[in-house]
């Protein structure tokens, strides 16, 4: 199968070899394995994304179509015919398309790619997005407009298309719009990535782990907060991840926060780790994982803690509540909730038998949603689709 794959994360290249960011980079890899050829439709890195494209892909079998250098969303979609039009001779020679979404040029490349070779892979929601955006001037109603506008194009385009979601919150959201649509889990865990025991919150330090980007809507301020008023124990917050903005406004209001709060010795900002054997460090130095987040399809970083033998404690939003159930095999709460997360906190620690099933549970699941698995089932439902064809 000769599949091409267009998304809007950016790639580098340094003497022909090809890098992305680990979390994407692994999926590609995995994805080569499945097929003949795969060819990335992705734009160049700028200098600020080539900090991020720390993953160099292996795979032999992976060619990179140049589409020029990464410019604004508002411009790429009122150029699209300039960016997809000098790739049809792609679209014609592939026999699968799948288009990462959403992105800005997801909604025209239906204009350029036959029915039966396009996939949309969803997983996100710009409609949801642009709720959760703080309008604070001109420039901001314009980001917000652009986001329901291009949902708006997006969810034309995905009418009786095949389509891919990695959670059942966006199948539900998307499913009325046509009938080929089926779920794969976004991961980023492989077969060796996983690390057993029994138990944790064994000594006398309680290290609670947040990894994943570093935003508002992330819930890391309740965090914060939740950490201040716990008293029982000696906690340590490790926040693992990174924000995109080059100022880094989110980190520094955190750790004005924890100064305020007087627990600036609890709160360590590790920044971003590299997929693998470094990232994994942390998660198995640590002895609860945290992710109060507002709003999210699913975090893939719930997979790795729970591979890591972590309890996880999550709120209920998004995709998480359709995956996860309440005290079987993690902690639910809902967002915003200093008190509840400090409540959560407080009873994985001192409920050992609840955390020990919650670590054996979790690590059960997550073994059904390595990229082995992932890829190999995405592969098969598009042959399958090729087939019915």
């Amino acid at each position: 199968m000769k599949l091409a794959f267009h998304y809007h994360i950016n790639l580098v290249n340094k003497y022909n070899r090809y890098y992305l960011p680990g979390y994407f980079g692994i999926f590609i890899d995995e994805l080569a394995k499945q097929v003949d050829e795969l060819t990335l439709l992705f734009f160049e890195a700028n200098e600020k994304e080539m900090q991020e494209a720390d993953y160099e892909l292996t795979a032999k079998n992976i060619k990179w179509l140049n589409m020029g250098p990464h410019k604004p969303a508002w411009y790429r979609s009122l150029n699209y015919r300039q960016h997809l039009a000098p790739l049809k001779k792609v679209f014609d020679d592939c026999d699968i398309v799948i288009v990462r979404g959403p992105t800005p040029l997801a909604p025209y490349f239906k204009k350029y790619v036959s029915t039966e070779k396009l996939v949309y892979m969803v997983v996100g929601d710009y409609k949801e997005g642009a709720k959760q955006f703080k309008v604070n001037g001109f420039r901001d109603w314009v980001i917000t407009w652009y986001l329901k506008h291009n949902d708006y194009l997006f969810r034309k385009a995905l009418k009786n298309n095949f389509v891919l979601v990695n959670s059942t919150a966006l199948l539900e959201t998307y499913q009325h719009l046509t009938p080929q649509i089926h779920l794969i889990k976004t991961t980023t865990l492989r077969l060796n990535d996983f690390y057993n025991r029994n138990d944790t919150c064994q000594n006398k330090n309680i290290n609670i782990l947040y990894t994943g980007r570093i935003d508002r809507a992330k819930g890391l301020f309740e965090l914060l907060e939740a950490i201040a008023i716990l008293k029982d124990v000696n906690y340590k917050l490790n926040i693992v991840g990174w924000e995109l903005a080059d100022k880094k406004i989110v980190t520094q209001e955190l750790i004005n926060l924890a100064e305020q709060l007087g627990i600036t010795n609890q709160v360590i900002f590790h920044g971003k780790k590299n997929i693998g054997e470094e990232l994994n460090s942390y998660y198995r130095m640590s002895d609860i994982y945290v992710i109060p987040t507002h709003f999210e399809g699913f975090p893939r970083t719930i997979w790795e803690a729970m591979a890591n033998s972590l309890p996880v404690i999550a709120t209920k939003v998004g995709g998480i509540p359709h995956h996860l159930t309440h005290l079987e095999n993690a902690v639910l709460i809902n967002p915003k909730q200093t008190n509840e997360i400090k409540l959560a906190i407080q009873k994985l620690v001192n409920d050992s038998t609840l955390r020990q099933n919650l670590i054996k549970t979790g690590r059960t699941l997550a073994e059904e949603s390595t990229l082995e698995i992932q890829t190999k089932q995405l592969v098969n439902l598009i042959k399958e689709h090729l087939t019915n064809d």
